[in-house]
């Protein structure tokens, strides 16, 4: 892992934390607009649904004004949390808490945006490749319904 070991003399590569260190970081769309798909609702008495997901493009910050779509609840962000921990902002690749100034009705599914600038839309069609893992009926014929898993979301 560290040092080459004489057993391995066939292999001609690096190390592995060599191979590690020649690795890029990634960058992260934190200049685009903000989505955030919602992964699961948490429930706590006094506060309401707190939403959780995964910042997927753009950079959250606390006061900021969100819209939910499907159903367009607007709230106002009253502090964000990672970890147990509060932070001011979140950015993409942060896995965050959204306790809203109010109580909302949202759910799994739902994606999470500014309200102003460009928030999300509904689409009425999407183009997609599946790959379909176990159909249990045998084959697929008209009416089939395949569940297609989008980040941690199922959708029907």
């Amino acid at each position: 892992m560290i040092f080459k070991s004489p057993n391995l003399s066939w292999w001609s590569g690096g190390t592995l934390l060599e191979n590690l260190k020649q690795l890029e970081t990634p960058t992260r769309p934190s200049s685009r607009s903000l989505r955030i798909p919602i992964q699961i609702v948490y429930h706590k008495k006094g506060l309401g649904s707190l939403p959780c997901g995964r910042i997927c493009r753009g950079a959250l910050k606390q006061d900021a004004e969100v819209i939910f779509v499907p159903g367009n609840e607007v709230a106002k962000v009253s502090k964000i949390k990672m970890y147990r921990k509060e932070y001011t902002e979140g950015f993409p690749g942060n896995n965050i808490i959204i306790e809203p100034d109010r109580s909302i009705r949202i759910s799994p599914g739902q994606v999470c945006g500014e309200k102003g600038g460009d928030p999300p839309r509904l689409c009425s069609r999407i183009s997609c490749e599946m790959i379909i893992l176990n159909n249990f009926e045998g084959k697929i014929k008209a009416g089939f319904a395949a569940i297609l898993c989008y980040h941690t979301s199922h959708v029907r």
